[in-house]
């Protein structure tokens, strides 16, 4: 402290000033003990300054603290990416300004506040398989999800009924045969949304390698988010299918992380992996596999899509899943997609 060493005194000599413990004092000069306004009264007669002048040290002092605890913290995130896709502000050169536009994005105070809202995110308050090929970065996982949740929050959603959900899924189904995202998405939206579920699109940053998340809220809201990873439209439909699979058959109150591509003993995975398999291809895959003695034709599959009021790629994708035919077959069927920015939009590639 500077007015002790003006005055060449010792944190002893303060402590027999304010008539007070020499370890108590000392903690106050360490910055672990708060200044308040008794505390601040006898500073000023004794050291000088007034009250409000060592209240505001105080003040500053404590706010430097949170933002340094916040900073050790927010230089894990993708900045550049959340910068890139609209998610926060451009950012100046101070570390500051990184400070305040993650804070007010993550709407956290301090380090204990982000802690106990994202801080454990992947490891402990979320159900996540891992491949070993991609392994997640907390970081970016918990700065996906925030996104996840500002745009839920943004959606018309009526309350949660799982009824309504079971009703929508005739429509969702024959929305899966819209090749266009930017048509399909906003209808999609409005279906699940007069039925509780809020559903939206967020594009993955670096070190989130994850294909979809079921979660609620901090408002409770019932939320399913997609990352579109493989940009194909049997993905997407299966992953949709398969969160929603976890709002319906589990108490999901801790978000859900699925990475599709790996395979789990998790009996809630299995559980969601069958309502997609049953809900979305509605036994198309048995039937195919059941009625012919070789594999299904290209025209034979496109004629079960057909019937069946599904996108012929998602029938492509549940036959590849399940062996019936080897993945490099029938993908021209697939619909792809691409990133435009932070905009799905429908590709000409093969």
């Amino acid at each position: 402290m500077n007015a002790l060493q003006r005055r060449l005194w010792s944190v002893e000599d303060l402590a027999d000033q304010l008539d007070m413990p020499d370890p108590e004092v000392r903690r106050i000069v360490i910055g672990e003990s708060e200044i308040g306004a008794d505390l601040a009264d006898q500073l000023a007669a004794i050291l000088g300054g007034s009250a409000d002048f060592w209240l505001t040290r105080e003040q500053r002092y404590r706010e430097g603290l949170r933002a340094l605890g916040l900073d050790e913290i927010f230089q894990r995130m993708p900045i550049d990416q959340m910068v890139t896709f609209g998610w926060i502000r451009s950012l100046g050169h101070e570390w500051r300004d990184r400070v305040a536009a993650c804070s007010a994005f993550f709407d956290v105070i301090d380090a204990e506040d982000w802690n106990a809202r994202y801080g454990t995110a992947v490891e402990q308050k979320t159900k996540y398989r891992a491949s070993d090929a991609f392994k997640p970065d907390e970081a970016a996982v918990s700065a996906w999800l925030r996104q996840a949740e500002i745009q839920a929050d943004a959606l018309p959603v009526a309350g949660w009924d799982p009824a309504a959900v079971h009703a929508v899924v005739p429509a969702l189904r024959a929305l899966s045969r819209q090749p266009d995202p930017e048509q399909f998405i906003p209808e999609l939206q409005r279906l699940l949304g007069s039925a509780g579920v809020a559903a939206v699109v967020v594009r993955a940053p670096k070190g989130c390698p994850i294909s979809g998340a079921a979660f609620r809220t901090r408002s409770g809201r019932a939320t399913v988010v997609l990352s579109v990873r493989h940009l194909a439209d049997d993905h997407f439909w299966f992953s949709l299918f398969h969160e929603l699979g976890h709002l319906l058959l589990h108490d999901v109150q801790e978000p859900v992380l699925d990475d599709l591509d790996s395979p789990s003993e998790d009996s809630s995975e299995q559980e969601a992996n069958d309502f997609a398999s049953r809900t979305l291809a509605n036994g198309v895959v048995s039937a195919l596999s059941t009625t012919r003695s070789t594999e299904p034709t290209m025209r034979a599959v496109v004629a079960a899509a057909s019937q069946a009021g599904i996108a012929p790629g998602i029938v492509v994708g549940q036959l590849q899943h399940a062996g019936i035919i080897g993945h490099h077959q029938f993908n021209r069927l697939k619909r792809r997609y691409r990133w435009d920015g932070v905009t799905l939009r429908t590709s000409r590639k093969p």
